[in-house]
């Protein structure tokens, strides 16, 4: 079902994951593995989020060797231009999203887990740089393990 590009604009706007993609994509282009990261939802999730925001034309993505980042599409009319703007006043209004900020800015400082030049192999996504960018996820593994028996409870 196609949606009308105004009605699809504010529908991207009116979820809380995707208004805290769009945040995040403010200060610049992020790959999907950090989205992971700061979302604290599984790669499918993101995925999902990022094809919405895609097709409302609020993000574009780019691929860079191994990796796709997103980043906030550049204006293509006034409605969208006026929605970007509303952006910059949504930190300040809710105490969750200032705390967005601040992880994604952590984030940024350490790198993030997927190289902006780099074409060559990295451990892009993996725990091991969620790690080090110091950032925990929400998501939940649907299974554990004892320790040190390697069998599911």
């Amino acid at each position: 079902m196609d949606r009308h590009p105004v009605t699809s604009r504010f529908a991207a706007f009116a979820d809380p994951t995707r208004l805290r993609v769009l945040l995040f994509l403010r200060e610049g282009p992020l790959c999907v593995g950090d989205l992971v990261t700061l979302l604290g939802v599984p790669q499918p999730t993101a995925s999902r989020q990022l094809a919405n925001l895609r097709e409302a034309g609020l993000v574009r993505a780019t691929q860079r060797g191994l990796w796709v980042f997103y980043a906030l599409a550049e204006p293509v009319d006034a409605l969208h231009a006026a929605l970007l703007e509303t952006l910059a006043h949504c930190p300040a209004l809710a105490k969750d999203l200032r705390a967005d900020e601040k992880a994604a800015a952590s984030l940024r400082r350490k790198g993030g887990c997927c190289p902006l030049e780099s074409d060559g192999p990295a451990a892009c996504c993996s725990p091991s740089a969620k790690a080090d960018a110091g950032v925990v996820t929400k998501a939940k593994s649907s299974t554990s393990r004892r320790p040190g028996t390697g069998s599911s409870r």
